[in-house]
C-alpha cells in the first residue's frame, strides 16, 4: 500500500522517457474522474497501459518463468489502443528498424539493431540467458536490459518493456518480494548517460562502463527509494493518529489507507477502498477529515458526479522529493567512491563534460516511427556485428555521425532525434 504512489510515478517517468508529457498529478486526477486536457488523453492512456502491463506481468510470473511468449503478451497489453497500436503489438518485428536523426536513412543511421532474419536466433539466446542463474542478479539484469534494448525486438515500445524487465527479472530471481524496484527516475534524470552507455556497447564493446553505470543507478535509486518509503511511512504514522482523533470511527485506519493507495480519489472510490458499504458513513468520514484539514476537496459533488478529494501531504511528498533525492544520493555516491574503481582522471573528465543530474527537458526529444522496408532489412542482414559485441546479438552501428546523446544535447528545443520503427 505504501509503495502505491511510487508505482504510479514509475509508469509516468518510464513513459516520459519515450516522449509523453502527462504528469503524476494529471494521471491521478484522471483516475479520480477529473477529465484532463484533450492533449493529455493519449499520454495518460499510455501510462495506464504501462501500469496494467506491469500488473499482468507480475501475476504471470507467479505461475511461470519469464519467457518470450510472456514478454509478447505484456507488450500487447502495453500497446493496446494507444500510439503504436498499429505496429503489431505482441509480435516481434519482421522489418528492419534503426535509430538516427530525423529524415535519415539506414545508411546514415546511428544504430541499426539486428536484422529480422537474425532476430529469432538472437532472442532465443537472450531468453536462455534469462533462464540462467549463474550471474549475480543485478549484473544479469544489467546485461539482459542492455541486450534487449540492442535487439530492439518490437516495432514500438522497446524502451518501456526493457525498463519493465528490470524489476520483473529481479522478482524472478527472488531478489525482490514484489517487482516494485524502479530505475526510471534515475534513468530519466540521466538520460544522456543512459543512451551513451547503451551505444558504447555496440560501438566499442564497453560492457564494463555500462555495468558500472547500471549498478550505480541501482545503488543510488535504492537509497532514494528507501528514503522515500521511510518518509511515506513517517507521514502515514503521523496522519494515522490525527485521522483517529478527527473521526473516532472504526473506519479511521481504512479511510487513511484509501488515500495512501490513491492520493487523489473520488467519494465513490473512497468508500470502495475503505471498505465502507454505507454511503452516508463514508461521506461523514470524508467531511470529518476535511474539516480537520487533512485532505482537500478538488471538486464538489454535482448530481451523480461524486466529489473528488486529495491527500496533499502525500502527493507533495511523492512529486517533490524524487529527483532531488536521486541527484543528492548520486553526488554522495560519487564523492565517496568515485564510481567504485573508475580512474580519477576519467571521472574528472566525465564530470567536466556533464553536470550531475543534467538531463534533457521532458519532451524535448520526440521518438517517431517510420516503416523500414524490405531493402533496409536485406542491407542490414548483409553486415556482421561489430567487434567487441556478443556474437548472438548480431547488431550493427554504422560509423560516423554524432552519438544519440550528442543529438539530444545539441537539439534540446526541437525534435530531431528519430527512432525509426521504434
Amino acid at each position: 500500500m505504501l509503495l502505491s504512489p511510487i508505482t504510479v510515478n514509475e509508469a509516468v517517468l518510464s513513459s516520459r522517457i519515450e516522449g509523453t508529457q502527462a504528469t503524476l498529478e494529471e494521471v491521478l486526477q484522471q483516475d479520480a474522474g477529473i477529465a484532463q486536457a484533450p492533449s493529455r488523453h493519449d499520454d495518460i492512456e499510455e501510462i495506464a497501459n504501462y501500469r496494467a502491463a506491469m500488473r499482468d506481468a507480475e501475476q504471470a510470473l507467479e505461475h511461470r518463468p519469464m519467457s518470450l511468449s510472456l514478454i509478447k503478451g505484456v507488450h500487447q497489453r502495453l500497446m493496446h489502443g494507444v500510439r503504436g497500436h498499429d505496429k503489431q503489438p505482441g509480435e516481434f518485428r519482421v522489418e528492419q528498424n534503426w535509430i538516427g536523426f530525423a529524415g535519415s536513412d539506414i545508411e546514415h543511421a546511428r544504430f541499426v539493431p539486428p536484422s529480422p532474419l537474425l532476430l529469432p536466433q538472437a532472442l532465443e539466446g537472450w531468453a536462455a540467458y534469462l533462464a540462467s542463474e549463474k550471474d549475480d542478479p543485478a549484473i544479469q539484469v544489467a546485461v539482459a536490459h542492455a541486450q534487449f534494448e540492442i535487439l530492439h525486438p518490437f516495432k514500438d515500445g522497446n524502451g518501456r518493456i526493457g525498463r519493465m524487465l528490470i524489476p520483473l527479472l529481479l522478482f524472478q530471481r527472488k531478489t525482490l518480494s514484489r517487482p516494485m524496484f524502479y530505475l526510471s527516475e534515475y534513468l530519466e534524470a540521466h538520460r544522456d548517460r543512459y543512451y551513451d552507455g547503451l551505444l558504447s556497447i555496440t560501438e566499442a564493446g564497453q560492457w564494463q562502463n555500462w555495468v558500472e553505470f547500471f549498478l550505480e543507478a541501482v545503488v543510488v535509486q535504492a537509497d532514494a527509494n528507501l528514503a522515500k518509503a521511510r518518509q511515506i511511512l513517517a507521514l502515514y504514522n503521523e496522519l494515522k493518529q490525527r485521522v483517529i482523533e478527527a473521526t473516532h470511527s472504526q473506519f479511521a485506519i481504512p479511510a487513511l489507507d484509501a488515500f495512501f493507495v490513491r492520493p487523489i480519489l473520488n467519494a465513490t472510490d473512497f468508500a470502495y477502498h475503505a471498505g465502507i458499504e454505507n454511503r452516508v458513513t463514508a461521506n461523514g468520514i470524508l467531511k470529518q477529515i476535511l474539516a480537520a484539514g487533512l485532505i482537500l476537496r478538488l471538486r464538489e459533488a454535482a448530481g451523480r458526479t461524486p466529489a473528488v478529494f486529495a491527500l496533499p501531504d502525500l502527493f507533495n511528498l511523492e512529486s517533490s522529493v524524487g529527483r532531488a533525492q536521486v541527484c543528492g544520493f548520486r553526488a554522495a555516491w560519487q564523492g565517496a567512491t568515485t564510481r567504485r574503481g573508475w580512474p580519477r582522471k576519467e571521472e574528472q573528465r566525465r564530470q567536466a563534460a556533464r553536470k550531475p543530474c543534467n538531463r534533457v527537458r521532458s519532451g524535448a526529444t520526440q521518438w517517431v516511427s517510420v516503416p523500414g522496408g524490405a531493402n533496409a532489412s536485406t542491407h542490414a542482414a548483409s553486415r556482421g556485428p561489430r567487434s567487441g559485441q556478443l556474437s548472438f546479438l548480431g547488431s550493427t552501428s554504422p560509423r560516423g555521425g554524432k552519438s544519440l546523446a550528442d543529438c539530444v544535447q545539441s537539439n534540446r528545443d526541437k525534435p530531431t532525434c528519430v527512432n525509426h520503427n521504434q
